[in-house]
């Protein structure tokens, strides 16, 4: 019997809501945790200090950049947080009858299970926030990478505040922020730097009809590209 597609086609539109569905529900748990849970204080101040200064719009209807722009603060979170953990450590001297006990640990070193928290962190984050705002020829499509790319490319807005520029842009500086650290750096360079690089290539060279980039963010981009 001929398949008209239709079973396909609801297949496909159910997988949207569910992801649609799954980022709101982590945001909301998100803000819980930060109203509800004392534990989370301290992490509430460092991302609200962080958001204050940050230089991009973090809300959208469109709620795959909402998700987006809250991952990447959370990961300056992190970076500013190893940071402080690392300029805070006064390691003990080594004891030289003991040469074979190993060296203590800094406290900015994550562990292979941490390592792989952040890499599905990233993961999300490029998929969400910068692959989806690729022109064609520039980088991998995404929705020919994984099932997931391809939902992730159909339930982006593109209509929706801020334009696809902007998203493209944020995301690069935040992540190219992040990667400051010579830890999280392996981890972005080592998998991601591919769609950096392509984000860059586009944001410097392709044309664009929305609103030119300021002094400072022109600045900025020359600055990657040569550094890259």
């Amino acid at each position: 019997m001929a398949s008209d597609g239709s079973g396909s086609s609801s297949l496909q539109v159910t997988k949207h809501d569910v992801l649609l569905a799954t980022l709101k529900s982590n945001l909301s748990a998100l803000e819980d945790k930060f109203l509800k849970d004392p534990q989370w204080k301290k992490l509430k101040l460092l991302r609200d200090e962080i958001a204050d200064k940050a230089e991009w719009p973090q809300n959208s209807v469109d709620v795959t950049w909402s998700f987006t722009s809250q991952t990447l603060l959370l990961l300056l979170c992190l970076k500013e947080t190893m940071i402080r953990l690392a300029a805070n450590f006064n390691p003990v001297k080594p004891n030289p009858r003991t040469p074979e006990v190993a060296p203590a640990l800094s406290p900015d070193a994550l562990s292979i299970s941490q390592q792989k928290t952040v890499q599905f962190i990233l993961q999300f984050v490029v998929t969400l926030g910068i692959c989806p705002y690729l022109k064609p020829g520039v980088g991998v499509p995404l929705r020919y990478r994984t099932e997931f790319g391809a939902v992730v490319q159909d339930v982006v807005c593109l209509d929706a505040a801020p334009d696809a520029t902007r998203r493209l842009y944020t995301s690069c500086r935040a992540l190219l922020n992040v990667a400051q650290h010579t830890s999280l750096g392996s981890l972005i360079f080592c998998h991601h730097f591919g769609d950096i690089a392509a984000g860059l290539c586009q944001l410097g060279f392709c044309p664009t009809k929305s609103k030119l980039r300021t002094p400072a963010e022109e600045n900025w981009l020359c600055q990657s590209m040569s550094n890259g």
